[in-house]
């Protein structure tokens, strides 16, 4: 079996050095950084998602990639993409809503969730499609739940 190179440990390296220098002067920068993490959870949901709803074939080793992926990424320190003056008061190019700093305490419990719920995932996704099913379900409720609370809709 060919060994593939897994470039997220670099890229969230990237992020989160890229991120730990901002300061809350560059909303745009931190928008712009949190906005290209997003697009990696959505395009690795994207994956496993496809699979649970039955779209694309099941396949343990991409499922695994996927969830271990998204596991990976839950675990970075997320606060720098979200300095204060970054929500869509302060700016066009986001929909956060001011409630992730009013209620930082829920909003960080939304993202435990996330981080819990990622890691289910990455357990559950190479152990047969039923499996992977029940760990999307549940990221699915983490990442609605924080988006419903915490995000405007388009």
């Amino acid at each position: 079996m060919k060994k593939r190179f897994n470039a997220l440990p670099v890229i969230l390296a990237t992020f989160t050095i890229s991120a730990g220098s901002l300061n809350a002067a560059d909303v745009d920068k931190s928008i712009e950084i949190r906005q290209s993490y997003m697009q990696l959870v959505a395009f690795n949901v994207g994956i496993v998602g496809s699979m649970a709803k039955g779209k694309s074939k099941y396949d343990s080793n991409i499922a695994a990639e996927a969830a271990n992926n998204l596991a990976l990424l839950s675990k970075m320190n997320y606060q720098a993409m979200w300095p204060e003056g970054s929500s869509q008061e302060d700016s066009d190019h986001t929909r956060a809503k001011m409630e992730i700093w009013t209620d930082a305490e829920g909003f960080a419990q939304k993202h435990t969730n996330f981080a819990n719920s990622a890691q289910n995932l990455a357990n559950l996704a190479d152990k047969g499609l039923n499996n992977l099913r029940a760990g999307m379900k549940e990221l699915g409720g983490s990442c609605g739940g924080c988006h419903q609370g915490y995000r405007t809709k388009k």
